[in-house]
């Protein structure tokens, strides 16, 4: 079993057994969260292991049974990455560019990746 595959393993116990130390332990101190309303950036904290019993209650109400991952690909990222963005501003146009490892000199960059 490789390293991503044991990650998401645990992941699968720590989303089906709900025990505070599986959960806290898939994320690092400071992660990021989204849902429709919006992107958060969420502590690892005591406060963060308070809200898994009430994540737990909110899901079994809704129906929840349990999670399996059915799959697991590895995406090696050995090579640079390319990011093409579009920036508007009021009153300077619209610039569109590249970065990392693509991108012309003729367009301005909007904002670059690696």
């Amino acid at each position: 079993m490789t390293q991503i595959q044991r990650f998401f393993a645990r992941y699968e116990e720590g989303e089906n057994s709900f025990d505070p130390d599986v959960v806290r332990s898939e994320f690092t101190a400071i992660f990021m969260g989204g849902d429709p309303n919006g992107v958060v950036c969420v502590h690892n904290d005591a406060a963060f292991r308070k809200a898994i019993p009430a994540r737990r209650a909110f899901l079994h109400e809704i129906g929840f049974r349990s999670a399996k991952i059915l799959s697991v690909g590895e995406t090696p990222l050995d090579e640079p990455a390319r990011c093409w963005g579009r920036c508007k501003s009021r009153g300077q146009g619209v610039a569109t560019g590249g970065g990392g490892s693509g991108g012309s000199a003729a367009e301005a960059p909007a904002h670059n990746a690696v």
